[in-house]
């Protein structure tokens, strides 16, 4: 939660910092996918998760090929692992990421993008009786290092199709995500 915090606080102040003839390098999306393969030695009792997605991001274009970006994210659905008495349900609770964007136009309307950067992931697990009610919740946050690559296109001069494969490792976990998204640019 704390490294939430930071991110927008720290979006925040610079947007302050930027003067208002720059709005038109500004970008908003809304985006769905999740996460694909989640491996961590904290999981116990399955190896891998794929859990879904939705969320925001916004970026801002310093020039031709460099953006600065931030995303945050809430889980969608969950996974149910089932052990001998008790289940655990699994779901993202929340992720928090910024990435430094570099941008390669193929011509006018496509692009191709890699990006790198810090993400925070929470996980929110329950475990479940065979009643089906929560004996406990927690949450585990694990924060670490992003990359990944993706494709852009304008469907008009200010409205474009996005898609991205990022690569997260961060402490006991490894995972893959998955987005795509629509956005507008200002």
């Amino acid at each position: 939660m704390q490294s939430k915090k930071l991110l927008l606080s720290a979006a925040l102040f610079g947007a302050g910092f930027l003067p208002t003839s720059q709005a038109e390098n500004w970008y908003a999306e809304g985006l769905a996918g999740g996460l694909i393969n989640a491996d961590s030695s904290d999981f116990t009792t399955v190896s891998e998760l794929s859990l879904g997605s939705v969320g925001l991001r916004s970026g801002y274009q310093i020039n031709d090929s460099f953006r600065v970006e931030g995303e945050l994210q809430m889980g969608v659905g969950k996974e149910e692992l089932r052990q001998t008495r008790y289940g655990t349900d699994v779901s993202i609770h929340s992720m928090a990421a910024a990435f430094g964007k570099y941008t390669l136009p193929i011509n006018d309307r496509l692009s191709l993008h890699s990006r790198l950067g810090v993400a925070s992931i929470e996980f929110e697990s329950e475990i479940v009786d065979d009643d089906g009610s929560v004996v406990d919740r927690f949450i585990d946050t694990y924060t670490g290092i992003g990359f990944g690559a993706g494709a852009e296109f304008g469907v008009t001069d200010n409205i474009y199709l996005r898609t991205d494969y990022t690569r997260y490792q961060a402490n006991a976990l490894d995972t893959n995500s998955i987005l795509i998204g629509a956005g507008v640019r200002f």
